[in-house]
């Protein structure tokens, strides 16, 4: 089970991550997001973390190639993650310059057609709630029975794919039922926009550990 913990905002946030068990950590590079974060915080930040094994994640919204490549370099990215209507073109873009390039896809009628659409130029998919105006962060869960759908097309083309999309502690052993190959939590693991170790623990619990057991 691959765990992504977004929306980074601070040090000790990262700090908090850093020693959890996710497998990325995702920042928001989308200025109009409460998350939203600058390149450069994120390299001070990582200045003592160079060993990190946890793979750094950027999540942008309709920006060029350019600015992606300029600012993925600034926050020694290794995964480019695009939100918006970014075309085929640009992904395949990304990947010549060496990037892991994730597409960001909603939960409605056509997800899957997209899926395909965008299969040869990415290595991973985050299916989230479609919420009018919002690109991804909404802490709203979907109907999780067409998860085994979009993990099948995914697997179908040897892809990455995360569910997104109000994973909490709560609820996320209804979610494991369906067999998702990667979790991706922001809201889940906040209290009061904060992030909360506790709720990192709970989580960590019944993904890695009761699972284990059952």
């Amino acid at each position: 089970m691959l765990v992504k913990y977004c929306g980074i905002k601070n040090r000790k946030e990262l700090e908090m991550v850093l020693k959890s068990q996710a497998h990325y950590i995702g920042f928001i590079f989308y200025e109009k997001s409460k998350r939203y974060v600058s390149p450069q915080l994120i390299k001070n930040w990582l200045v003592n973390h160079s060993g990190t094994d946890k793979r750094l994640v950027g999540i942008f919204v309709n920006e060029s190639v350019e600015v992606m490549h300029q600012m993925a370099k600034t926050a020694s990215l290794d995964v480019i993650q695009c939100h918006g209507e970014e075309t085929v073109a640009q992904l395949q873009s990304l990947k010549d310059l060496g990037y892991e390039v994730w597409k960001a896809l909603p939960h409605q009628t056509d997800t899957l057609a997209n899926m395909r659409k965008y299969q040869e130029v990415v290595d991973g998919y985050v299916v989230d709630s479609k919420v009018k105006n919002q690109f991804g962060g909404t802490g709203v869960t979907f109907d999780w029975t067409n998860v085994p759908l979009y993990t099948q097309q995914a697997a179908l083309n040897e892809k990455k794919c995360f569910i997104a999309g109000g994973i909490t502690s709560e609820n996320v052993k209804e979610l494991l039922v369906y067999n998702p190959i990667g979790l991706d939590l922001s809201s889940g693991i906040e209290t009061d926009g904060i992030k909360d170790c506790e709720k990192i623990t709970a989580i960590e619990r019944k993904v890695f550990y009761d699972i284990q057991q059952a």
